[in-house]
């Protein structure tokens, strides 16, 4: 199962609790925003493995590879929120990939009244929500931090391939990009990416693949050529590993 495999282009803010829910390595080109409202959630990103208690807030930077599990009784928040969307903290905090932190009681309160447990939410609270929560993390524990060097990659290898994840792109092609062997540079990719390039490349494909599944009656067919798989048997069988269904009954489900 992949959770939310891209979500740059989909609204800046998406707030959902979950209970008891365990997600596989995924990525986002956005922020994802962790509360643990009851239990204990585990999160993994790369080699680094991270306990989260109760009440407590993570904030995961965009392009980090991670997982989260739980046991059934965990209760958390999950929030993906574009940079452009908190141009202020993203600008100034790009090097800060885990943050830890805590709020105190009536902040709490208000951004649970206003952001987690609402229904109905308006753009400019959500917005004064978000900042009073960043506010916090800005003087929070940074657990995992990329010098600027180490950014740079990730930037320029996952911008790269989000603009030509259709193409036939090779090893060799995004080594020359960033100007370094194709050995080494396989080695950096899985250290940042927690993968290999063709599993990076296919859930960008998949990632697409499902929005135009659920947002048009484009024919399978025609998306998986499309989305930049050579054969419908290939789109079918990454599609299936990736997303645990077909794309036929992922288009049923409506999901």
């Amino acid at each position: 199962m992949i959770h939310q495999l891209i979500n740059s282009n989909v609204a800046h803010y998406s707030g959902i609790t979950y209970k008891g829910k365990v997600f596989d390595s995924h990525f986002h080109n956005s922020y994802e925003l962790l509360h643990v409202i009851d239990g204990q959630i585990t999160v993994k990103i790369g080699t680094d493995t991270f306990v989260l208690e109760e009440s407590e807030f993570f904030l995961i930077a965009p392009c980090a590879v991670h997982s989260i599990t739980c046991d059934e009784n965990a209760h958390f928040f999950i929030a993906i929120i574009s940079s452009d969307y908190i141009p202020d903290y993203s600008a100034t905090h790009q090097n800060d990939v885990l943050v830890r932190f805590s709020i105190d009681d009536d902040s709490m309160e208000f951004i649970n009244e206003r952001m987690i447990s609402s229904k109905t939410r308006q753009k400019y609270i959500l917005k004064s929500c978000l900042y009073l929560v960043l506010s916090f993390a800005v003087k929070g524990d940074v657990l995992l931090s990329s010098k600027s060097v180490e950014r740079s990659f990730i930037f320029a290898v996952n911008t790269y391939i989000s603009e030509h994840f259709k193409e036939n792109l090779s090893r060799k092609d995004l080594a020359r990009l960033v100007g370094c062997e194709e050995h080494y540079f396989s080695t950096l990719f899985h250290k940042h990416f927690g993968m290999n390039m063709r599993k990076y490349i296919n859930m960008y494909r998949v990632s697409y693949a499902c929005g135009k599944l659920k947002t048009t009656n484009d024919a399978v067919s025609s998306i998986a050529l499309d989305s930049g798989f050579s054969s419908i048997r290939e789109f079918n069988s990454v599609f299936s590993e990736l997303m645990g269904l077909t794309p036929k009954e992922l288009r049923l489900k409506g999901e």
